[in-house]
């Protein structure tokens, strides 16, 4: 390979170890907001939960955009999530019409229970969403630096020093290692529902470990496989 070819190698490599981020940040869900309701004055508990509906349509309205914009989702999980997405924004904006014509307390403790036990915007769908993203996200990184092992390992097999071999053994392991802990995420995850809850969350917390880990497996792979394309060049 010729200098700018390795430079494109490099640069390439460079923008998959930016990629490298895995988050699932939030703040407390918006549904677990406590709402007080006095029968004397339901208006004031009705435009507090009304607050509380609108935060969470917020909420799935930007990991909505987030979905749309992802280059590295794949299309089954795409799909899943827009209509998981879209599921949760109808029955949210059914909600806060209920919520909107509710006048005694009784009706707003209903759609009260129903926003908490229905949906779990922060605690199931967010989540969720955040962790596919990620997940899909580094897979799209592992297949880059699959490439490029494969491509290194092709051009370097004739005449190749000892340390590049082993930069690129190196490479392989740690590779390896995140393809591993990468496989299924994405499907357990997804299988996630409401109802589930609080159960699940030991399922993405298990899942932001893995994705984690992956994520330094990848960037010691990226490391390595900076370090051949440096020498070789």
């Amino acid at each position: 390979m010729g200098r700018r070819t390795w430079r494109g190698v490099l640069g390439a490599l460079g923008l998959a170890a930016g990629l490298l981020t895995v988050t699932t940040a939030g703040t407390a869900p918006a549904s677990a907001a406590v709402v007080l309701c006095s029968p004397a004055h339901p208006s004031t508990a009705a435009a507090a939960l009304g607050q509380v509906v609108a935060e969470d349509l917020a909420t799935l309205g930007d990991l909505t955009a987030q979905v749309q914009a992802s280059t590295t989702l794949s299309a089954a999980d795409r799909a899943t999530l827009l209509t998981d997405l879209g599921d949760e924004t109808s029955g949210l904006q059914d909600l806060a019409a209920t919520v909107t014509a509710a006048t005694t307390c009784a009706e707003l403790r209903a759609a009260r229970r129903s926003l908490v036990l229905t949906y779990r915007v922060g605690e199931v769908m967010a989540p969720q969403a955040r962790l596919v993203l990620a997940a899909d996200r580094l897979s799209a990184v592992a297949t880059t630096l699959a490439g490029y092992q494969v491509g290194l390992e092709k051009g370097t097999v004739h005449g190749a020093s000892t340390a590049v071999v082993d930069q690129l053994d190196a490479s392989g392991v740690h590779l390896a290692a995140a393809e591993r802990l990468l496989d299924g995420v994405s499907g357990r995850v997804l299988a996630q529902t409401p109802a589930g809850a609080p159960g699940n969350r030991a399922v993405f917390e298990t899942a932001l470990e893995d994705l984690r880990r992956a994520s330094a497996q990848l960037q010691a792979s990226s490391s390595h496989l900076r370090q051949v394309v440096t020498a070789l060049h």
